[in-house]
């Protein structure tokens, strides 16, 4: 016959409490002979009434490890509004299995306090997240600034550059100008051997090494990278401007190749003959102009 759930909650006030491991091992040898629900219960109202470190951190990491939606909306809570323990309410809250778990930690990197911030960037770090790698590359160029500091050791705790560039392309919801995006934000980041020594990255020299790598694990999605970092650099490289330049508009309604199609100039206005107008021009009709009046 089960206990009321006021025996439930004896239970985990022992289990939060205990002194010593054999109290421990006790207490939640004969918790785990009531139903799942109910232990959930009861390890949420220990968590939101802990009254001081161990209690707390222990409540939170069993109702972790208990898992589910209902667990994992009451850590995301304790996660986003936590004040006395903010790195133990994200810790365990990164801990749970649960899909809601890295868009919490990349909304609380952006948005949370700045406690909140640096734990969240540990979490992602330790949960190996390709999703997590832009974000905390663009914390990390900020240097100093912010969570610059955490992030760069974030980073360098998910290994060295070509290794982090695995793991964003190894995302499968990332499309070829999503992967070019991350590895340039990389390329950006402030990541070091030891303490000193930058580590330098380019993307384009990576993606090129890693698409005719055939034991590549990326291959595929390193070739696709590539050609549209080429046809990003060759389609939209700085040039004069011209007073007949126009915007570049789409030719049609978007296409079926999707996001990845760059756009092209829809008609050419600069005539094949006209001669091009530079400062150099200029100033050889104005010494023209000053010789002939002299």
């Amino acid at each position: 016959m089960k206990e009321p759930a006021s025996g439930i909650d004896q239970l985990v006030t022992q289990l939060t409490q205990a002194e010593t491991g054999h109290v421990f091992r006790r207490a939640r040898q004969t918790l785990l002979r009531h139903d799942s629900n109910e232990i959930v219960r009861a390890l949420i109202r220990a968590m939101r009434g802990a009254s001081h470190q161990r209690s707390f951190d222990r409540a939170a990491r069993l109702l972790a490890e208990y898992g589910g939606d209902e667990a994992a909306e009451a850590l995301a809570t304790e996660a986003r509004t936590q004040r006395r323990y903010p790195r133990l309410a994200i810790r365990a809250f990164a801990q749970c299995v649960h899909p809601t778990v890295v868009p919490v930690l990349l909304d609380i990197l952006e948005f949370g306090k700045m406690k909140q911030k640096r734990a969240a960037a540990y979490a992602l770090a330790r949960l190996h997240s390709p999703l997590g790698i832009e974000p905390l590359c663009k914390a990390s160029a900020l240097g100093e600034w912010g969570i610059g500091h955490e992030a760069t050791e974030a980073l360098n705790a998910l290994g060295r550059p070509h290794q982090i560039a695995r793991l964003a392309l190894s995302e499968p919801i990332y499309s070829a100008s999503d992967h070019v995006r991350v590895l340039q934000a990389l390329s950006c980041s402030l990541l070091r051997e030891g303490f000193w020594r930058p580590v330098p990255f380019d993307p384009k020299r990576f993606l090129n090494r890693e698409a005719q790598d055939y034991n590549s694990g990326v291959r595929e999605q390193a070739g696709a990278a590539a050609a549209f970092l080429e046809m990003q650099s060759t389609l939209l490289r700085s040039g004069d401007a011209l007073c007949t330049d126009a915007l570049l508009r789409a030719a049609s309604g978007p296409g079926e190749s999707g996001s990845d199609s760059l756009l092209r100039a829809s008609e050419s206005f600069r005539q094949p003959g006209a001669p091009r107008i530079t400062l150099l021009s200029l100033l050889v009709v104005l010494l023209r102009m000053l010789f002939r009046k002299s």
